[in-house]
């Protein structure tokens, strides 16, 4: 079942960093680091 909600631009921020705390939270330091990095570089792809 898929389930699509609208959000305003804050909620989603809100949950998008929900959700990265709590995948982060069963990540050990090195690979915590490793996908910090990942995301920096996605964001700035982002902006291009």
């Amino acid at each position: 079942m898929v389930v699509a909600e609208l959000l305003n631009p804050d909620e989603a921020r809100w949950l998008q960093e929900k959700a990265r705390n709590v995948r982060q939270g069963f990540m050990d330091p090195k690979q915590k680091a490793a996908f910090e990095e990942f995301l920096a570089r996605q964001a700035s792809r982002g902006d291009q």
